[in-house]
């Protein structure tokens, strides 16, 4: 059974009440007990986090602007398994975790099994969440593969932006082979291939989107090229107003600076608009870990109700960069 722990001060009040920031604050932290974390502003719901028994892993939606713009999109007809703003390994020892079996069986073939989730509300600036999950190739076995993701998340600033820290620490329990849909010039190689680990699905209600890597380069992406970069910015109007989102690569991630997997496609018949960010750790090349191996990746999204330049993505960066790093902590 899920363990569910609060590290703050009259838990089991604030799973009831919400929590504030400070008695002048415009945001609160709202916890629904087993289920979800939520920071609510003026304009409702900022972002919530699902953790509870019915998600097959951790995942944010919505994720708005301070100001109410939708960035994200959940479950679209094209891709069930693409949850707003969530992380998943594709392939780990040939099972499949990141397609459902069909667009009706909303399952995988392997199972994401989150254990528990440990929730740190007694702060004023931000709060902090630590889920502990394994990855089961066989439903009826063992696991495989342990994993920790630790989330940092912030309160937002005076110009409305908001910061979330996402770290993911793998534990191999056994030989694990991390791997992907091949890429051209593979066996089989798809042109869409190398995708898994942290992702975004932007609305699609998006216009006139932009999209910038750290390295100056912008539209077209939907060569799916796989461009190196230190970050990804996707910026557009949502609603009728300017917004941006971008996810940072830590320069201690493996493979840093990370292959970006960036699509956004036109609607067709059989969906709407797709636009999508990847930081692909493995577009390259899967990842083998042997017994006792652990990897750790380390990454920033960062949410914008303006357009923001790529100076400011620079400096951005720069800062994410000095942040000390922390082995998160783990539930027994």
């Amino acid at each position: 059974m899920k363990c569910i722990l609060l590290c703050c001060l009259w838990a089991s009040f604030l799973l009831l009440c919400p929590l504030r920031l400070l008695e002048s604050s415009e945001y609160r932290w709202e916890a629904e007990a087993g289920e979800t974390l939520s920071l609510v502003g003026p304009y409702g719901v900022i972002w919530s986090l699902h953790y509870g028994d019915a998600v097959d892993r951790p995942y944010f939606h919505p994720v708005n602007t301070t100001r109410g713009q939708l960035l994200t999109d959940y479950k679209p007809v094209d891709h069930p398994w693409h949850h707003g703003l969530w992380f998943s390994w594709k392939y780990v020892n040939g099972v499949n975790f990141w397609e459902y079996l069909s667009q009706k069986n909303h399952r995988q073939k392997g199972e994401i099994r989150i254990q528990s989730v440990r929730l740190d509300l007694d702060s004023v600036e931000a709060v902090s969440a630590v889920i502990t999950m394994y990855y089961f190739p066989d439903r009826e076995g063992a696991p495989v593969l342990e994993e920790v993701v630790t989330l940092e998340l912030h309160a937002p600033e005076e110009d409305g932006s908001y910061t979330i820290d996402w770290t993911v620490q793998s534990l191999a329990l056994e030989p694990v082979e991390l791997n992907r849909t091949p890429i051209p010039g593979e066996p089989d190689g798809k042109f869409w291939g190398g995708y898994a680990g942290l992702s975004y699905r932007g609305s699609d209600a998006v216009e006139n989107l932009v999209l910038v890597d750290s390295e100056g380069r912008t539209d077209p992406f939907n060569d799916f090229g796989r461009h190196p970069a230190r970050w990804f910015l996707h910026s557009g109007e949502f609603g009728g107003s300017a917004a941006s989102i971008a996810i940072l690569d830590h320069p201690e991630n493996l493979n840093h600076p990370v292959p970006w997997h960036v699509s956004n496609l036109s609607p067709t018949k059989e969906g709407p608009r797709m636009t999508f960010m990847n930081a692909a750790v493995m577009a390259n090349g899967p990842i083998r870990l042997e017994m006792g191996d652990e990897l750790q990746l380390s990454y920033r999204v960062l949410v914008f109700d303006r357009a923001v330049s790529p100076e400011d993505m620079d400096q951005a960066f720069e800062s994410f960069a000095r942040k000390p790093e922390e082995k998160p902590l783990k539930e027994l």
